[in-house]
């Protein structure tokens, strides 16, 4: 399995802030734009983590928990959504969701935990 994170957000300025943010814990960043690229990225080469934005254009997130939980080769990657609408969310409701993040209410250390601990379990 590579050691990567998988960050996929249409909004590239949140993929630079994930990965200057990550950058101390030496796993490298890997940018998808939107859903068809992070599944194409994953078919490619496994991540050991994937930071996931809901709503994006073409393929949304919602799309990409559903493809990454149906097949049993990706069903077991950890997920963590980062996404402007988390307080409609519950992390128990989303198949492979270790947490739920809302865009601008959490700090640098505590997304840096928040991976550490996704990434042990």
């Amino acid at each position: 399995m590579s050691r990567y994170i998988l960050a996929v957000d249409d909004d590239q300025e949140s993929i630079r802030l994930s990965a200057v943010t990550l950058r101390p814990l030496g796993i490298p960043v890997v940018a998808a734009a939107d859903g068809d690229e992070a599944l194409a990225q994953v078919a490619h080469e496994r991540p050991a983590l994937i930071l996931l934005d809901l709503m994006m254009p073409r393929l949304s997130g919602y799309r990409v928990l559903s493809s990454l939980s149906d097949d049993p080769r990706t069903a077991d990657i950890p997920i963590i959504i980062i996404t402007a609408y988390a307080r409609d969310h519950d992390e128990m409701a989303l198949p492979g969701v270790v947490r739920v993040l809302s865009k601008g209410s959490f700090g640098v250390g505590e997304l840096r935990r928040i991976v550490r601990m996704a990434l042990v379990a």
